[in-house]
């Protein structure tokens, strides 16, 4: 089943984390996006929605750990944000193959970005990651 611009922008939360990135989703909603993703990807057999869902998951878990010391740095998030902005365009309008290669990117890098994340260390360190 191929999927079009309009089936992968079909849900509002997919959208408004398309535009705004994680700092805009509160965790009820990272979990209901990280639903909506997975069963795209069962409903598909698509693998980006699923890289997606666990890069957002990623997030959702480091922003629960550091809740309890202040939450996670703005610029760190906005960090994160960018990134969301720079590759779910590609992913949502991709040809699949090249969807699923951008998403497990996008995975992968905020996988590195969120095991690295020190709460007192600033950005030019963790950018280097």
């Amino acid at each position: 089943m191929e999927m079009s611009v309009a089936d992968l922008s079909d849900n509002g939360l997919l959208q408004r984390f398309a535009a705004d990135g994680f700092g805009q989703l509160n965790a009820n909603q990272m979990t209901a996006l990280c639903d909506y993703l997975e069963n795209r990807a069962v409903e598909t057999g698509l693998a980006a929605p699923m890289f997606v869902s666990e890069a957002i998951q990623a997030v959702e878990r480091l922003f629960r750990e550091h809740d309890g010391y202040g939450g996670v740095r703005r610029d760190f998030v906005d960090h994160l944000d960018g990134l969301v902005r720079d590759y779910l365009p590609t992913i949502q309008r991709g040809d699949p193959l090249q969807a699923a290669r951008r998403a497990r990117q996008f995975r992968d890098e905020v996988f590195a970005k969120a095991s690295g994340y020190n709460s007192r260390a600033g950005m030019r360190s963790e950018l280097a990651l």
